[in-house]
């Protein structure tokens, strides 16, 4: 049920970890070398409503898993050949010599679901929402786009991005499935307008948002990839309850759990169902991390901060949360284990990654107490309401 739902992005969204971790979806168990058959409503449990259905504005799995499939991006991550950008909206691109300029060309024929063409119009509407928000729009986004000084549509088919310096990571960045397309219209009356409504040109088009409880797509006849998507339509579940969601994939309710479950449901699931699911742990691409705004006290002073960072034991945190939330690689801002990851004999010269927890402890009551809190203090950590993964690790 997982394979051949689009050509474009992998429908499985990785959502990331600072701490590390992985993904568990499960899904209803097929063999690899079977054909993509047609039809069929994919069925899938999903752990939180979405805040907003704009993806420019939001960053949470609970939007981008529903909604990205309804739109199309400018390029994409080839979900057979990651992390390779591939075209979606674009057919071609090309680079100037000094890198300062990206040339786009826009498929022709491609349609937004209320039938009207997406063009270079469109894409640079959407693109300067992102790049250069008006008032009163939030673009989360905005930073990964430095180095763009401009985007220009001399023509219904070509986009110009320039650049004010060359960027290394432009390319990945317009492939965010994030940064869908946006018709222009729609934004030129009020910019707000896709934080509670939808009208894209991806493969499904929308059916139906019930808050706390579904979300439904259905197949788009008119989508510009030949004979796609294979689905007749796709449909989430909505329970912030981790045992429901279990629930679901247990009795067949959801085919599949796109984030994670607590290692006792999974083992739970697979003892029940066998060879009928299909456990996928994929390792995740961003991070989880505390936050600390800098510019309130006590969090003003360098020796504060430090101290908080030395009082968390991560890799105790690794073994303990791993089995409730899938929590697991100590990291920094790049995943462990990849090609530009920090050794870790790097890693833990910085305060908080060293191993010696005990040795750390005390150098955090040092700092404080140099910093006028021998005692401590109480602080509030405001985090988001859902149990998997951000309430275990609270707790923790």
């Amino acid at each position: 049920m997982a394979t051949g739902i689009r050509r474009r992005r992998a429908f499985v969204i990785a959502v990331a970890l600072a701490i590390g971790g992985l993904a568990v979806p499960l899904f209803a168990a097929a063999q690899s070398t079977e054909s993509p058959r047609r039809g069929g409503i994919l069925l899938a449990a999903i752990g939180a409503d979405a805040p907003g259905l704009d993806p420019h504005q939001e960053q949470t799995f609970a939007t981008l898993q529903p909604v990205a499939p309804l739109y199309s991006t400018l390029l994409q991550i080839d979900p057979y050949s990651y992390p390779n950008v591939i075209g979606d909206v674009a057919s071609e691109w090309k680079i100037s010599p000094d890198g300062l300029l990206y040339t786009f060309k826009i498929r022709p024929g491609i349609r937004f679901h209320d039938g009207s063409s997406l063009t270079a119009a469109d894409v640079k509407a959407s693109y300067d929402k992102i790049l250069f928000p008006p008032e009163g729009v939030r673009s989360i986004r905005r930073h990964h786009y430095s180095a763009v000084a401009s985007v220009e549509a001399p023509d219904p088919s070509t986009v110009l991005f320039k650049l004010k310096f060359p960027s290394a990571s432009l390319l990945i960045n317009l492939a965010s499935p994030w940064n869908v397309i946006f018709p222009k219209k729609y934004l030129d009356k009020d910019p707000n307008y896709f934080k509670n409504n939808v009208m894209g040109s991806g493969p499904f088009k929308f059916k139906s948002y019930t808050r706390g409880s579904t979300f439904e797509g259905e197949r788009n006849p008119d989508y510009f990839v030949k004979d796609r998507p294979y689905l007749n339509g796709y449909k989430y579940f909505i329970s912030t309850e981790t045992s429901v969601r279990a629930a679901a994939v247990r009795s067949g309710r959801a085919h599949v759990e796109f984030r994670d479950l607590p290692m006792a449901e999974v083992e739970a699931i697979t003892k029940q169902l066998g060879d009928k699911v299909v456990v996928q742990q994929t390792p995740f691409v961003i991070h989880f991390d505390i936050a600390m705004n800098n510019t309130v006290k006590p969090f003003t002073d360098i020796r504060v901060r430090k101290a908080l960072n030395l009082g968390i034991d991560r890799y105790t945190g690794s073994k303990v949360l791993y089995a409730l939330t899938g929590l697991r690689d100590v990291g920094a801002f790049t995943r462990p284990g990849t090609e530009w990851a920090m050794a870790p004999t790097e890693l833990e010269q910085y305060p908080g990654f060293g191993r010696d927890a005990e040795k750390n402890r005390a150098e955090a009551r040092r700092l404080l107490a140099e910093a006028g809190y021998p005692n401590g203090f109480k602080v509030v950590l405001k985090n988001r309401n859902i149990k998997l993964p951000y309430q275990d690790w609270a707790v923790y």
